[in-house]
């Protein structure tokens, strides 16, 4: 098969190709107590400075807890929510928490792992595991979403224009942050196609969604606009992805120049229909669905 196009079916993404024959799955152990926690703070409570706060800390704490950060438009105003879990009590966690975020005030809850797979679907309290085994019939439901990866921490005040573009939205809005490091941080850029890894501090996904078939191009403008009002706050993390190539390599020394070329003509094997423009020009990313810019990615569906 040759290294190069071995390296390249490992995968990039959601938008990997390749042909599943067989696969293995590693268990790992657990613990049986597992312990959540969400918290909600608006503008006027505070909201921006948390956030802020959570970017210089989330990417630090210990890889038994993981703290997301959720902000979305909530009867006019921003709400961050937060989402966490940790592989341990909550005695332990409200340690942790004291020392790293105290302004939350965290009330958490003990559950089995199980469990948590309904904290995480925003069930109420209390609902039966067997709804796990039901299928959930949802309306129809556009929706558009793009994504970067943060190295450096945004400011408050480019937080603060963020809000401003999300508040413009009239249907679903929100912006997804997941916080990198813990094992994250120890995998080189280099060891498989999805490079996002080491450095990182933490990905951000903005989100909408529309009910309506004939909203779709507004819903695209305004995503279009959010995306845009970040880009100054992102400079060093596009600058990254733009390297220029220097003796048939990119200059950062990571992966060769044409590894584009390996991703292209593998691209063939499993006969999907791609354009040239969708393969990052570093050879990084081997994507799908719409490639906006280099180091950027977007998508769209209609989900069912």
């Amino acid at each position: 098969m040759g290294e190069d196009l071995f390296w390249a079916i490992r995968g990039s993404g959601g938008a990997s190709f390749g042909v599943i024959l067989s696969w293995k799955i590693n268990l790992v152990d657990i613990p049986k107590i597992f312990t959540v926690f969400r918290v909600n703070r608006t503008l006027e409570q505070g909201g921006t400075d948390v956030l802020y706060k959570w970017q210089l800390v989330s990417s630090k704490l210990p890889e038994s807890l993981y703290v997301r950060a959720m902000p979305k438009v909530v009867n006019k105003t921003i709400a961050v929510l937060l989402y966490a879990q940790f592989l341990g009590r909550a005695d332990e966690l409200v340690s942790i928490m004291n020392q790293s975020l105290p302004e939350l005030g965290v009330k958490n809850q003990e559950m089995s792992w199980l469990i948590t797979t309904l904290f995480w679907e925003d069930l109420p309290a209390g609902t039966l595991t067997s709804v796990l085994l039901d299928r959930p019939s949802k309306p129809e439901k556009f929706f558009k979403s793009k994504s970067d990866y943060v190295k450096k921490p945004i400011p408050k005040e480019g937080i603060k224009k963020l809000w401003k573009a999300m508040l413009e939205f009239n249907n679903d809005v929100y912006i997804e942050w997941n916080p990198y490091g813990g094992v994250i941080d120890k995998i080189p850029a280099n060891a498989t196609p999805f490079p996002h890894r080491k450095g990182n501090l933490l990905k951000i996904q903005y989100y909408t969604s529309w009910m309506d078939a004939n909203s779709k191009m507004g819903s695209l403008n305004m995503m279009r606009k959010l995306y845009e009002v970040a880009e100054p706050d992102l400079q060093e993390s596009k600058r990254q992805k733009r390297e220029k190539r220097e003796g048939g390599r990119i200059s950062s020394g990571f992966v060769k120049a044409d590894r584009v070329d390996i991703l292209w003509k593998a691209s063939s094997v499993s006969e999907l229909k791609v354009h040239r423009r969708d393969l990052d020009f570093n050879g990084w990313i081997f994507c799908c669905r719409g490639f906006s810019e280099a180091g950027r990615h977007s998508s769209s569906a209609v989900l069912s």
